[in-house]
C-alpha cells in the first residue's frame, strides 16, 4: 500500500507506523509478450501441421522431430492432431542412425525432441548409452573453441 492510500484507509486517530508504508511501484510487464492463440492464425497452425505431414511422408525425420517439437511447444494442448506415435518408429531409427555414426550432436539434438515430445517413452531409447560418446563430443568443442557446438 503507498503512502496515499494508507492516509485514505486510515482513522485519522491512528498512529501511522513505518512498517505499514510501502512504496508505490507501476506494474512491470514483460519484456516480449507471444500468445500463440492470438499470434498464429488456424490457417498458419494448418499450414505448419501440412508441413509436418510432408516431412513425414518423405520420411524425413530430423525436420519431423523438430516440427513437431515447435508445434507441440506452441500448443501443447493440441499435440494429439499430430499424430506422434506414428512416428516413432522413423524418428527412433534417424536417433540410431546419428548414434552409429557417432554424429553426437545431432543425436543430442534429435534425443532433445523425444524428450519434449515423448517424456513417458524415453527410456526406450536408451540414453545412457550414448552419454559417453556425447560428453566426448563437448570435451572435442571445448578443445576447438567450437563454442556454439558445445552449448
Amino acid at each position: 500500500m503507498g503512502i496515499r492510500k494508507h492516509f485514505e484507509n486510515k482513522p485519522s486517530d491512528e498512529d501511522l507506523k513505518l512498517q505499514d508504508l510501502s512504496l508505490e511501484q507501476e506494474e512491470t510487464k514483460p519484456e516480449l509478450q507471444f500468445d500463440p492463440e492470438t499470434e498464429i492464425t488456424e490457417s498458419d497452425w494448418q499450414a505448419m501441421k501440412d508441413e509436418l505431414e510432408s516431412y513425414r511422408q518423405y520420411n524425413r525425420w530430423w525436420n519431423f522431430a523438430n516440427q513437431a517439437m515447435c508445434l507441440n511447444i506452441l500448443f501443447p494442448d493440441r499435440t494429439a492432431e499430430l499424430n506422434l506415435d506414428s512416428a516413432w518408429q522413423g524418428m527412433k531409427q534417424k536417433l540410431e542412425s546419428f548414434r552409429q555414426n557417432n554424429s553426437w550432436l545431432a543425436f543430442a539434438n534429435q534425443a532433445k525432441s523425444f524428450k519434449i515430445l515423448f517424456p513417458n517413452r524415453t527410456a526406450e531409447l536408451n540414453l545412457d548409452s550414448a552419454w559417453q560418446g556425447m560428453k566426448n563430443a563437448l570435451e572435442s568443442d571445448r578443445q576447438s573453441n567450437r563454442w556454439r557446438y558445445f552449448a
